[in-house]
């Protein structure tokens, strides 16, 4: 085994005890860890295929969710999942380092630089594992619960990092891999599908990429051909939650209607100019206003981060 082996492999085992440990100690659940679970528990008993229905649900049995990652953690004990939450995401996220690992190191040989390329790929692999980003407790991605959001980041990034491929110089395989991704990112993960049909939108405006803008219908083809045409069934499911959140849940659903709101920077503002920059009241209000606004807690733990 090369050097650049034996480092690649020391940072995924470094990478997946920061979300294991944490969860070995302070085991967490949720309400949707408890359906997750139950998903899984389903197709478990299902023989590892997703049901048609799922029964213990009482006003809508239609399998509307998507269920890829509850089929893919079936085959892991229920007792582990209970004992460690954040094994599932530990695994997706070692394997989410690898290709950051490779993703690095082809972009250093496609810039010049193939020397650099083992270097260049080390280092992603350790500013994707360590990114607080990925790491938070309790809010964006929630590495340390049960929950499908890793493994649609994990087929994020391969579906970008084909795109890049393809424009590249990769041709019609880059496309072929971009929408293989993209399918397996619909069938994963809910929030994944929204972010991809956003960033792929953004991506079409730049230059030498307007070819990307077919990568949303392929993605939906491949993902209607893996499931076979039971994703459409989920792709409805998630047009219907997009009309309640847009109506109601928006603005009752105290967790994001406190978001983002000028209520929070008026009361710091206040503070400062009350008490000064090192108050106990400035600092709790700085400390609610970072909390609450998703803008800041981007910034801060992505953004800055990466620079």
């Amino acid at each position: 085994m090369s050097a650049e082996s034996i480092c690649l492999f020391a940072a995924i085992v470094a990478i997946m005890l920061l979300r294991l440990l944490p969860a070995w100690l302070w085991p967490t659940f949720t309400s949707d860890a408890g359906f997750h679970l139950l998903m899984r528990r389903e197709i478990r008993k299902n023989g590892f295929r997703v049901p048609r229905k799922l029964e213990p649900c009482l006003f809508d049995e239609r399998v509307t969710y998507p269920w890829l990652y509850h089929q893919l953690i079936a085959f892991l004990p229920e007792a582990w999942l209970r004992r460690l939450p954040a094994l599932p995401s530990a695994i997706i996220d070692g394997l989410h380092a690898v290709l950051a690992y490779w993703g690095g190191a082809w972009l250093a040989s496609t810039l010049g630089h193939p020397a650099a390329a083992a270097r260049a790929g080390f280092w992603s692999a350790i500013f994707f594992g360590l990114n607080p980003a990925l790491l938070a407790h309790g809010m964006g991605p929630r590495a340390y619960e049960v929950t499908p959001r890793p493994l649609g980041e994990f087929f994020f990034s391969a579906t970008v990092m084909a795109v890049v491929w393809a424009v590249s110089g990769g041709g019609w395989g880059g496309w072929v891999m971009a929408a293989l991704a993209g399918g397996l990112l619909l069938l994963s993960s809910k929030f994944a599908a929204q972010v991809l049909v956003f960033i792929i939108a953004l991506l079409a405006l730049v230059p030498g990429f307007h070819a990307v803008s077919g990568v949303l219908p392929g993605a939906f083809l491949a993902a209607m051909v893996l499931s076979g045409d039971r994703y459409w069934e989920v792709f409805q499911g998630q047009r219907m939650f997009l009309c309640y959140y847009l109506q109601i849940m928006q603005f009752s659903y105290s967790f994001v209607a406190d978001r983002n709101r000028w209520k929070e920077v008026r009361e710091a503002w206040g503070a400062l100019r009350r008490n000064g920059f090192f108050s106990g009241e400035f600092l709790r209000a700085l400390a609610k206003l970072y909390a609450t606004n998703t803008y800041l807690l981007m910034l801060v733990r992505g953004a800055v981060f990466l620079v």
